[in-house]
């Protein structure tokens, strides 16, 4: 099937968050390959809704900050799609209760081998390395669970929005 850069994003997306559903029924999975699937499907989405479909995205962790400070609240074609298939107004509120919890979870997001992340072995404060698959976040912790349901809901009326449903 022949995609635009756009659509392509989209779907991977989608492909990361039925990932993220998979492993969230596993009893053994480590919070950073969660946290992985977290942050792939919500930079990807954040991608394909900043490009025009013509020119690749380009590739910075922050797309997924300004996608939901700005993006989700102004894009055009992402308000008809939502307005066509849910209640507009619910989804402004959930964007504005999680605008904090992304900047949270941002910071997870492997820049450096000298920053807590959830991809690479870092360093921590007091010089030690570690691994963080043998860490526990607390940014998916369960007091954050409401607002990780919230964030995770966000991209599921996108999806729905683009015609796309995961079923398990």
């Amino acid at each position: 099937m022949a995609h635009d850069w756009s659509s392509a994003y989209l779907l991977q997306a989608f492909y990361d968050y039925k990932m993220l559903r998979r492993i969230e029924i596993m009893a053994d999975v480590e919070d950073a390959q969660k946290i992985y699937f977290l942050l792939k499907m919500g930079e990807k989405a954040a991608q394909s809704y900043l490009t025009d479909g013509h020119e690749a995205p380009v590739k910075d962790h922050f797309a997924l900050p300004r996608f939901i400070k700005h993006a989700l609240k102004s894009d055009p074609l992402l308000r008809c799609r939502i307005k066509a298939k849910h209640k507009y107004s619910e989804f402004v509120k959930k964007i504005e209760k999680i605008e904090n919890y992304v900047t949270e979870l941002h910071r997870l997001v492997a820049t450096s081998e000298k920053f807590a992340n959830c991809e690479y072995p870092y360093r921590d404060t007091s010089g030690a390395i570690k691994v963080p698959s043998e860490e526990d976040f607390s940014v998916i912790g369960p007091s954050n669970a409401p607002l990780l349901r919230k964030y995770i809901g966000v991209f599921e009326m996108v999806f729905d929005a683009s015609g796309l449903r995961y079923s398990p």
